[in-house]
């Protein structure tokens, strides 16, 4: 990189950073403590009024830092690490934001310097995906797995031309969302995966906080944080974030949800088995088998849901984190069958959405899978059990709930259910620490979270164990 006529270079703790203009004593103040942070393979939680041009000093500082990086730490760096970048072993930089018009913003300020980094940024189908058929479908869930099965049976031009039209993008682009639809759509490319094989090569890599945050997310997407400098921007609401990754909720309506469609499963491949078949083949037997085990766990989830004793004065009760493994144990479900019963949801969903007859979502199915997802993910310390680890950071509350405005601001929730009574079951984590040093443990190099306003710091700090 070399700088321009308008740039500037300023040497901030020995690192020669390219600015496009003479920066203000607090910008520079702002780049030595990002510096000194990665320099040092520290964490930082800074603060930068609005309107100091935060944004712009984080960008500058951090990509002068990694540009000037010797080779030989590089190399041990090599040795010791599987996520490296492009440049010989460089981590990449991941940027998180809240909304990806802020995303947005930090690329038009990235687009004002002189660095030109290998940028992808990271966003869902819902943004991405210019497939209409695939569109067309009512949840994300069903999105997802019709986007699968049309990748799976190279049915989807758009997906098909990612490989043929790649290497027409120049390494110089720097998108946004609109751009990179923009530049899929002129293509016929498929841009949910191009930014998918982009990100592969970036060196600077921008999303939203819950793409970072929730570990069922980062495995969906391919995101290896191992060696990774993580930066959260506008990171003042950042603990809700942590705690809202890590939670869930589940009603007995979603757990009738479930069984309803079991049950037209069950009866679909039976008959369409029937109809084909003289007698059931060894695959369609151990489908039913498998729809059937489903069936009867989501009834025993439904019965211990029902029989659980409640406060009579305010229908509801309070237990330990640890209590969720409890529950789940009751239908059978525990460290070591919850990866079986993930894959038979998972085919489940698959049938339900594949299927355009069955005139079926698989919304309920969805929620309950993403659930048993963040009972069961992430690791735990050497010496600590999960259920340790739950009475530390979670409690669960199950509640009689009449409340159907309540109800119908759920997100999954699409059906027109008269039912005004029905049980929640809410596993909430109240440590946003809890996420945070999960991400820590992956082996991230440094987190850097700085905002306008994050006082008092001692408090944040300690709230997110950094």
């Amino acid at each position: 990189m070399a700088a321009t006529m308008a740039e500037q270079i300023h040497v901030i703790e020995n690192v020669p950073v390219s600015f496009p203009f003479t920066p203000y004593p607090c910008q520079i103040e702002y780049m030595e403590k990002v510096i000194k942070a990665l320099q040092n393979n520290t964490n930082a939680i800074l603060e930068s009024p609005t309107g100091t041009g935060k944004t712009l000093s984080l960008l500058c500082a951090t990509l002068s830092w990694r540009q000037q990086l010797p080779a030989p730490v590089i190399s041990e760096w090599d040795l010791q690490s599987d996520s490296k970048g492009p440049l010989g072993g460089r981590p990449k930089i991941i940027y998180a934001s809240r909304t990806h018009s802020q995303l947005s913003q930090a690329i038009h300020e990235l687009k004002s310097t002189s660095y030109r980094p290998k940028v992808s940024i990271i966003g869902s189908r819902d943004q991405l995906c210019i497939n209409s058929e695939v569109m067309s479908k009512e949840s994300n869930a069903e999105k997802v797995h019709a986007c699968h099965a049309k990748v799976a049976a190279k049915s989807c031009t758009y997906y098909n031309n990612v490989d043929l039209k790649r290497l027409s993008v120049p390494e110089s682009f720097i998108p946004d969302i609109e751009e990179l639809v923009g530049m899929g759509t002129k293509n016929k490319m498929c841009p949910y995966y191009l930014a998918r094989e982009m990100k592969t090569e970036a060196d600077l890599i921008f999303m939203p906080y819950n793409y970072i945050l929730d570990l069922r997310t980062r495995l969906v997407h391919g995101i290896n944080i191992t060696n990774t400098v993580v930066i959260l921007d506008e990171a003042h609401n950042i603990e809700r974030v942590c705690e809202d990754s890590s939670s869930f909720e589940l009603t007995s309506t979603d757990i009738a949800h479930c069984i309803k469609d079991i049950d037209y499963l069950l009866k679909n491949k039976y008959e369409e088995a029937r109809e084909y078949l003289s007698e059931l083949d060894t695959q369609t037997q151990n489908t039913l088998k498998d729809l059937a085990n489903l069936k009867e766990l989501f009834l025993c989830i439904e019965d211990s849901l029902d029989k659980i004793e409640l406060k009579s004065e305010n229908n509801e009760c309070v237990k330990p984190g640890s209590y969720i493994f409890e529950f789940l144990g009751k239908a059978g479900i525990n460290t070591e069958t919850h990866v079986v019963l993930i894959d038979q949801c998972s085919q489940a969903i698959a049938s339900l959405t594949s299927d355009q007859s069955l005139h079926r979502t698989s919304t309920y199915l969805q929620k309950f899978l993403e659930a048993i997802k963040i009972v069961f993910s992430g690791s735990c310390p050497v010496g600590m059990t999960r259920e340790r680890m739950a009475s530390l950071h979670y409690r669960v509350y199950i509640k009689s709930d009449n409340n159907r405005k309540k109800r119908k601001s759920d997100v999954w929730t699409t059906d027109n259910n008269t039912d005004d009574t029905c049980r929640r079951l809410c596993y909430w984590c109240f440590n946003p620490g809890y996420a945070m040093t999960e991400l820590v443990r992956q082996g991230v190099r440094s987190v850097i979270l700085t905002s306008g306003t994050l006082s008092p710091l001692e408090s944040f700090t300690s709230e997110l164990q950094l």
